[in-house]
């Protein structure tokens, strides 16, 4: 075993700073970018809007049935891995690591089972007849891919997060080629086909990676389980499962209203813009938040917890703003790339819910501790509100101003959820955060709703937004950061 202040020298040489991972990020953003566009673009040509938002009815049963796929990863895996790898004990984190991975395969048949029963009941005419017998590949592809992405998380854990970036890019990569070639060979059923393939061949990638970055911890998958790690996931993890099936019956709502309104097509719309904005949104941010979050679950007391949301807030009001006003200036393109001039409706979407994403952000950074420090009726709070009022809102404004009402009620969410998420962090932690923070994000939703607005009235203001965003980025210090980065790789 490896002694715990080598482990701990190990851990803090591989952890990188706020700026390295965001550039770690960026570049894991890029490839993921790629990898959505020619995916995009075959399904869309493909499909339609209309197989779009078929495909879009089928993964959002699946993603229902699968959530309790996140008690087993996630923050019970971080929580586990972190401290065991700290103390330089590798038989606990690969025992986390083997309990993770053969309970989500267990979750993952007995929810695929159930959700294809459910659709057969539940799916509308015409197409549902055709479509629910999809869910059965569909549901193994999808928690199969978690298990396959497992390595990540726990190499996340151990401060290896350029490792894990890998997998991330390889992950999209392979679904990528897959996914396009059976999707234009065998259309529908060809795409989740091809997405439970594509676990089958990432499962030993990550398997491979996971050693070459750590060599003395066991990769192999194994049929353990710890019943320690089952009772602190499920602890952990029945807050995440509440949340999970509020955030899903939110989503089930809008679909519904969109269903009622347009039928699957104005889904497909709406998937269009739901799916850039997402992938973006985690892209973004998904690297620092492998980062921050285990960084907030160690914090010792208050104070230190406090300087880490504070240091976590202050990057985030750098990155996100300019990263917001650049999807808000390039919208209709983005759109364009990754579906294609079919999907025109989805991009005013894209845009109102990019102007959401400026708050969300922050709420993201704000809300986080209470997951990871194990406050869980506060975080439960937290997540059955802001679902609960995008659902309720959707549900009104769908059915009066249609595909954009999707977008408004997004916003409310997270602008309401910011104005509360101070005062939770608070009674849960004991933090205080300057209400100057709330008030810079709110502020960044409101630029980037001026922007929204303007290019939406003259085409042409675009220009002004992108040049915003570059200099907002340049002075944020993302620019040198990442030529930094690229001057070191290439100087080697």
């Amino acid at each position: 075993m490896q002694a715990p202040h080598d482990a701990n020298a190990a851990a803090a040489a591989r952890t990188p700073s706020r700026g390295l991972a965001a550039a770690i990020a960026l570049a894991g953003a890029l490839v993921g970018t790629f990898a959505s566009i020619v995916r995009g673009k075959v399904t869309a040509h493909v499909l339609g809007p209309v197989g779009v938002g078929v495909s879009a009815e089928v993964l959002q049963i699946v993603a229902t049935a699968m959530v309790p796929l996140a008690m087993l990863g996630g923050p019970a895996l971080v929580q586990r891995v972190s401290p065991s790898f700290k103390r330089g004990d590798h038989d606990d984190v690969a025992l986390a690591y083997a309990s993770a991975s053969t309970g989500m395969a267990a979750v993952t048949l007995v929810a695929t089972l159930g959700a294809t029963l459910a659709a057969r009941a539940v799916f509308p005419a015409p197409w549902g007849a055709e479509a629910w017998p999809l869910v059965l590949p569909a549901g193994l592809a999808t928690g199969l891919l978690a298990v396959a992405l497992l390595p990540s998380q726990t190499l996340v854990a151990m401060g290896e997060i350029a490792t894990a970036t890998r997998l991330q890019v390889l992950n999209a990569l392979v679904q990528m080629a897959l996914v396009c070639a059976a999707t234009w060979r065998f259309g529908l059923t060809g795409q989740f086909v091809a997405m439970l393939l594509s676990a089958l061949v990432l499962m030993p990638l990550g398997q491979r990676l996971g050693r070459r970055a750590v060599p003395t911890l066991s990769w192999r998958f194994s049929l353990r389980f710890d019943p320690k790690y089952g009772r602190d996931a499920l602890t952990l993890g029945l807050a995440s499962m509440v949340a999970g099936f509020s955030a899903q019956g939110a989503m089930s709502v809008v679909r519904l209203s969109l269903e009622h309104r347009g039928g699957p097509a104005l889904n497909g719309q709406f998937q269009a813009a739901w799916a850039i904005g997402s992938t973006y949104f985690a892209l973004m941010l998904g690297s620092l938040g492998s980062y921050a979050f285990p960084r907030f679950a160690a914090a010792t007391d208050a104070a230190s917890l406090g300087r880490e949301v504070d240091e976590t807030a202050r990057f985030v009001l750098g990155v996100v703003p300019p990263a917001v006003l650049l999807l808000v200036g390039t919208r209709d393109l983005a759109v364009w790339l990754l579906y294609s001039s079919r999907f025109g409706e989805a991009a005013p979407l894209l845009g109102m819910l990019s102007v959401a994403d400026a708050s969300r952000a922050m709420v993201w950074v704000l809300l986080g501790p209470l997951l990871y420090r194990q406050r869980l009726g506060h975080f439960v709070l937290s997540e059955v509100y802001a679902n609960g009022v995008f659902a309720l809102a959707a549900w009104l404004l769908v059915p009066r101003v249609g595909l954009m009402g999707v977008g408004w009620a997004y916003a409310f969410m997270q602008v309401t959820t910011l104005m509360i998420a101070p005062f939770l962090l608070r009674q849960a932690c004991g933090v205080r955060v300057s209400w100057r923070v709330v008030a810079a994000a709110l502020g960044a939703s409101t630029m980037a709703f001026a922007g929204q607005w303007a290019t939406l009235r003259w085409p042409a203001s675009r220009a002004l937004v992108l040049a915003v965003a570059g200099l907002w980025a340049w002075r944020a210090g993302l620019v040198t950061a990442a030529w930094a980065k690229l001057r070191a790789r290439l100087g080697r």
